[in-house]
């Protein structure tokens, strides 16, 4: 939910769980909080360093099912350094992942709408978004639901949409300060000023 300072320290001390000698459940659980934590507070690269030092551990039968909650935000971080290229496989394999295992949340299809919206497909972005925006209703789950209308929005603004874009966003806004989600009303903040001008 982008509320990472209540609990600063208690992720911090996670790395401790990163080292080669702790055993890969741990060092998988590690490096998805530090690298969420490194993500929420702006540290890009070595977000996607320190996930990407587990991700190969999810390759390993046990931990399979940890492949989507490493590569999704490795994704995420991907596109924030301009490597949407990179990011598309593993965002493409997430939503796959998550879709076989029944529940599903919504938080790989946002970040994968994302992707082909950073590679110029807003067509495949919006239908991405909206599949992310249904999923999220559909589970009652309010923080992605934020997460997934802000892309919407921000995918339907890039195609000219804009009333329809400013509905998603006013939406997004409204759900994103109902939950303290400070850092989304920011970004929706400045969103909204921008499709306003």
């Amino acid at each position: 939910m982008g509320r990472f300072e209540e609990v600063k320290f208690e992720v911090l001390d996670c790395q401790n769980d990163l080292a080669h000698d702790r055993p890969p459940f741990f060092r998988i659980l590690s490096g998805v909080a530090t690298g969420l934590f490194w993500l929420r507070f702006g540290h890009t690269e070595l977000a996607a360093e320190t996930l990407q030092s587990v991700l190969s551990l999810t390759k390993e039968d046990e931990n399979h099912a940890w492949f989507h909650s490493v590569a999704s935000p490795l994704g995420l971080a991907l596109i924030r350094m301009n490597r949407a290229e990179e990011a598309l496989p593993l965002l493409q394999q997430s939503v796959a992942m998550e879709s076989s295992g029944g529940s599903s949340r919504g938080t790989q299809a946002v970040h994968l709408a994302a992707c082909w919206a950073a590679l110029g497909d807003t067509r495949k972005g919006e239908d991405q978004a909206r599949i992310a925006v249904a999923r999220a209703r559909q589970n009652g789950d309010q923080g992605v639901l934020a997460y997934a209308l802000h892309t919407l929005g921000a995918v339907l603004n890039q195609t000219g949409q804009h009333k329809v874009s400013q509905v998603c966003l006013s939406e997004a806004l409204d759900i994103a300060e109902s939950c303290k989600m400070r850092p989304l009303v920011e970004q929706i903040s400045k969103d909204v000023a921008g499709g306003s001008s």
